[in-house]
């Protein structure tokens, strides 16, 4: 949109993520979110090859974290006015928070996994109590096992 839009702040912003100094975010996001699934998922035998979709969902993974990476860091480092800019460079906090929203997600998973274990639902099916259906006006007791 910022093409269309006819603001040289909005045109320079997206000149500047192409062709700025932070440009090698820009194109590997283009390069994984874009250019590789669609040109190899116009081919049937890699659409249903699931070994190659499980590949391919870690790159758009890959895409989308350059994504927000592209959208943060870009609007770090250049501010509306000149003198304020610069290039933006981690810090020891910032690889601390970003391996620690690692470790709070690992937790939380785990935790959830203890708590609300993943059953099958076959499983839950034949723990079932049996279940009285009326047909006709009659009552009849049928099993889980009936019932599918």
């Amino acid at each position: 949109m910022s093409w269309y839009s006819a603001s040289h702040w909005e045109f320079f912003m997206m000149w500047n993520r192409m062709f700025g100094p932070m440009w090698w975010g820009y194109w590997i996001l283009i390069l994984t979110n874009i250019a590789i699934p669609l040109t190899t998922l116009w081919s049937r035998k890699l659409r249903v090859n699931v070994g190659y979709l499980f590949v391919l969902s870690f790159i758009v993974n890959i895409g989308m974290w350059f994504e927000r990476f592209v959208i943060v860091v870009t609007s770090l480092y250049r501010e509306y006015l000149p003198s304020s800019w610069g290039t933006y460079r981690a810090t020891k906090w910032d690889y601390m928070l970003f391996i620690g929203t690692w470790g709070l997600f690992t937790m939380l998973f785990l935790l959830f996994v203890r708590f609300l274990p993943m059953i099958p639902m076959s499983e839950i099916r034949m723990m079932l109590p049996q279940t009285k259906i009326t047909r006709g006006g009659k009552t009849a007791e049928t099993t889980s096992e009936e019932m599918s």
